[in-house]
């Protein structure tokens, strides 16, 4: 997240975990702002860097409740149990996760939601919905 603030993106990022070796595999975070990219999510820059593994046996940790393909993607690589760090800011696939057997774990993440209630609201809302969004205010 520090490095979206530096960046001057979105302050959402994701992890994976290899449970067995507890190395990092994958890290990303939003680049909509940074490489003009609108579909480039912390979920999927992960998942990229990562690579050609098997997530069954990884954790995702992702500081924000994933969007509606990220939470597919989820489901697609067979993460059994994400962990989301913010449901207050942006919510709503919890239970998509559920209904496809996965428990995404939701702790109180205090940090991480006061620092997605930023300065730019107009721009997490364009990350999520497209430049539209903008013009249904």
């Amino acid at each position: 997240m520090r490095k979206r603030f530096r960046e001057g993106g979105c302050p959402i990022g994701a992890v994976i975990v290899d449970r067995v070796t507890r190395e990092i595999v994958g890290k990303g975070h939003n680049t909509l702002v940074q490489e003009n990219y609108p579909y480039n999510h912390r979920e999927t820059a992960a998942i990229r860097e990562a690579g050609h593994i098997d997530f069954s046996r990884c954790v995702l940790v992702t500081t924000l409740s994933p969007c509606d393909i990220c939470a597919r993607l989820i489901i697609m690589r067979q993460f059994p149990h994400p962990i989301v760090g913010d449901v207050t800011n942006a919510k709503g696939n919890e239970q998509l996760l559920r209904d496809h057997g996965i428990q995404a774990d939701v702790p109180d993440y205090a940090v991480g939601i006061a620092l997605y209630q930023h300065e730019n609201p107009d721009l997490e809302r364009e990350d999520w919905l497209g430049l539209g969004a903008h013009q249904s205010q």
